[in-house]
């Protein structure tokens, strides 16, 4: 299963082959001191879990200025229509 079809599957009460497990992210000093200087992505499979690696065309932005977050993936995409983009009461679908 790919981590996606791993996380809908529990999220729809079903069987996935093993736990949808990831960690937030990998602070670069424990990567370096303690795993030798790998990457993040060699982080994920070396203890066997879900990469979570996220992208955002807001980077740079200020919270306010951002209208959406979007991120992408191989395994996953979300996709956003900004329906109103007031301030106050954004809506997006």
């Amino acid at each position: 299963m790919t981590s996606r079809e791993r996380l809908l599957a529990a999220l729809d009460k079903g069987k996935p082959d093993r736990l949808p497990v990831t960690v937030h992210q990998w602070q670069p000093f424990h990567l370096n001191a303690f795993l030798g200087g790998i990457s993040e992505l060699e982080a994920f499979k070396k203890f066997g879990l879900d990469a979570q690696v996220q992208y955002s065309e807001n980077a740079g932005r200020s919270k306010e200025e951002a209208l959406v977050s979007v991120y992408s993936t191989r395994d996953w995409r979300i996709e956003a229509d900004v329906l109103s983009p007031d301030r106050e009461q954004r809506i997006i679908r």
